[in-house]
């Protein structure tokens, strides 16, 4: 008997337990609630990504053009004024100081592979070299590169004017929205195939100025107008 009204009690127990735990668990939502919440965060997600890169992108030459206060002025403190050092912590100082030397070393970049593709590359013939461009064997997808870093400089660019004060608040946006995955895979063929080449080249140099008929030759007291 006394074994039985334990097991009822301890029934019981169990069962209250059970509804308890029921009781205090939040409402599922049902599945209107979840598109909402899905849509809500899509909003949320686009609203901390900014908008996208337009299309047609504008020329490199001009986003340059449009960062050449970055390179002509040395940092951010001095671009505002030395007189207004006393409203800023170091701190603060020292985060835009970097952030407007990040910006202005991605313009130097740019500008170095216009430079490489306009300049240099153009100098060699379209003839066949080993099945390949030469141009394409010195320095394989510079489009691809120069795409790239022309993206991530316009993004740089729009969030560093977007304040007077030339602020960034939040810059790792700008490499979200250009380092997608399928930018990123080309990316990494792009850099590479480059590190092969210049490792390959660095190699073949190494052996022709072993070469003392050779190394005569890129000395530079062998060239006729050194005097």
């Amino acid at each position: 008997m006394g074994s039985d009204c334990d097991e009822s009690e301890a029934t019981v127990n169990v069962n209250n337990i059970r509804q308890d735990s029921a009781s205090s668990e939040p409402p599922l939502p049902d599945d209107g609630e979840d598109v909402a919440q899905s849509a809500d965060a899509h909003a949320e997600m686009q609203h901390r990504s900014g908008p996208p890169t337009p299309e047609p992108l504008p020329s490199p030459e001009s986003l340059i053009a449009s960062g050449q206060y970055l390179v002509d002025c040395p940092s951010w403190l001095a671009f505002l004024g030395e007189d207004k050092r006393m409203k800023y912590s170091n701190h603060f100082i020292s985060r835009n100081d970097k952030i407007w030397e990040l910006i202005s070393t991605e313009i130097r970049f740019v500008d170095l592979l216009l430079v490489i593709r306009d300049v240099f590359l153009k100098a060699f013939l379209p003839k066949r070299c080993d099945s390949l461009d030469l141009a394409e064997n010195l320095f394989p997808h510079i489009e691809v590169l120069l795409d790239a870093h022309t993206r991530l400089l316009y993004h740089m660019l729009a969030e560093h004017t977007a304040t007077p004060d030339h602020v960034a608040k939040n810059f790792g946006r700008c490499f979200t929205r250009v380092l997608t995955d399928e930018m990123m895979n080309r990316l990494v063929e792009a850099y590479g195939a480059l590190m092969f080449v210049q490792s390959s080249l660095s190699d073949r140099l190494g052996r022709l100025k072993a070469d003392p008929a050779f190394a005569e030759r890129l000395s530079v007291s062998s060239w006729p107008f050194v005097t």
